[in-house]
């Protein structure tokens, strides 16, 4: 496996096939392993977030999730193809124009990386890969103030769907408060009910992890535990426990197909204003935030 870096984050170099490759690799040593899934927001976050840069570059696998990191992967692949002159700043925001407009027409343009893996589908893949050989899985989500639990609503439905798989059981690592606000529960109230369910379970350890508190604290929250935690592998999902139940809606195939599904999820939220305003500056920090400073960075590379 290869990485490739993008304003100084690491990116594996990765389609679905060889991420469970690596993945299944990773079940077969004793080591402990956190896979994250890298998108533009995160490289950006990761730019004035050096605990955050570091989880990243530090986890075993980084996948591309999103298209604005494939896009960023072949415009500075191509711009180091550029005579650096007079004109280079013109003629590179004129290749990031193509490449973005090319890429939009045909997204296997976008070939510096496989392919946009994301999350949720990653997650939902391994389990088919492992449907037949009885992993363990584990869940660990959020407490909402309507007595929603994430991560619980989500097992019993990925139970009905994967019955060969061993789920062991789930928790709330974050819960809302009555301000609507989110606080961490202790961690040793977390290791206490973990422990409790593998003991359930006639198990010693765990595969498999799945962390949803949303994106910077979910990678924060796995890599500062994850040597406390009796799980082989643990990656961050995100809003995956939420889009399996049904919770919030995924935009429509073709608009992931495209790369637009970031610019859906504001009008899914219209019903929650705050919601909806947080996802619409997610929106812009995506585009054009995101290409602009890949451009202006890659006019300052000597």
């Amino acid at each position: 496996m290869t990485n490739i870096e993008i304003l100084g984050v690491k990116v594996s170099k990765v389609g679905y096939k060889q991420s469970l490759f690596e993945i299944d690799q990773m079940l077969k040593d004793q080591k402990k392993h956190q896979i994250v899934t890298t998108n533009s927001e995160f490289i950006l976050n990761a730019q004035g977030n050096k605990e955050f840069l570091n989880a990243l570059n530090s986890a075993d696998l980084s996948i591309p999730d999103g298209f604005g990191v494939l896009y960023a992967a072949k415009y500075l692949r191509d711009v180091n193809e550029l005579k650096r002159g007079f004109l280079f700043p013109v003629k590179s925001f004129l290749l990031g124009i193509n490449i973005g407009i090319l890429g939009f027409l045909n997204p296997s343009s976008l070939d510096v990386l496989n392919e946009r893996v994301t999350g949720t589908d990653l997650m939902l893949k391994i389990f088919d890969f492992y449907r037949e050989k009885g992993i363990s899985v584990y869940l660990v989500g959020t407490s909402y103030q309507t007595k929603v639990e994430s991560a619980r609503n989500a097992l019993s439905l990925l139970q009905e769907r994967f019955p060969l798989i061993k789920f062991v059981g789930s928790c709330s690592g974050r819960y809302q408060k009555e301000d609507g606000s989110f606080n961490f529960v202790p961690i040793q109230d977390v290791i206490n009910k973990i422990d409790s369910d593998i003991k359930v379970s006639g198990l010693k350890s765990v595969d498999f992890c799945f962390v949803a508190f949303g994106q910077v604290k979910q990678e924060l929250w796995i890599k500062e535990n994850i040597r406390r935690l009796p799980f082989k592998v643990m990656m961050g999902v995100g809003g995956a426990f939420d889009f399996i139940t049904g919770r919030r809606k995924r935009a429509p195939k073709f608009l992931q197909e495209r790369g637009l599904e970031l610019f859906f999820r504001p009008f899914s939220e219209l019903s929650n204003g705050k919601l909806a305003f947080e996802r619409l500056g997610r929106v812009l920090s995506a585009f054009p935030y995101f290409p602009l400073l890949v451009y202006f960075r890659s006019l300052m590379k000597k």
